[in-house]
């Protein structure tokens, strides 16, 4: 897979299967006539059915809890793109503060709506940082 991990990065899989016994895994690409890959696997841990079972609803409560606090505390954006004045952004003064370093990362390097966000904070963060004491 091509994941943030770059196409030779880990890629984490859980398999669980219903039976004890001999498993064949196979890969399929994602792409029709994508070239053959290959594939070195590693065991790194083994659960019980149970293990397996509360690790899921722990996975499942922390998905969950994310969900709730993002829809608590998201900050619904009018558009990515630079030059659309900065009504939409007034909330993220409470949370720059008075910061005068304020650090612009992105999920996935590449993404063209990423980029298009950190010009529209340039132009909503230097006016306010150069403004502070």
């Amino acid at each position: 897979m091509d994941s943030p991990n770059s196409p030779e990065g880990p890629e984490p899989v859980g398999i669980a299967p219903q039976a004890t016994g001999a498993f064949r895994i196979e890969v399929p690409p994602l792409e029709p006539g994508a070239k053959p890959g290959r594939y070195d696997f590693k065991v790194e841990e083994l659960l019980s059915a149970a293990e397996y079972a509360a690790r899921l609803a722990e996975e499942k409560a922390a998905a969950e809890a994310t969900r709730a606090w993002l829809a608590g505390n998201a900050i619904r954006l009018e558009t990515v793109e630079a030059g659309h004045g900065f009504a939409d952004l007034q909330p993220l003064k409470r949370v720059v503060g008075k910061a005068r370093i304020v650090s612009l990362g992105e999920a996935t390097p590449g993404t063209s709506e990423f980029f298009q966000f950190k010009h529209r904070m340039l132009e909503f963060l230097v006016p306010l940082i150069d403004s502070l004491p």
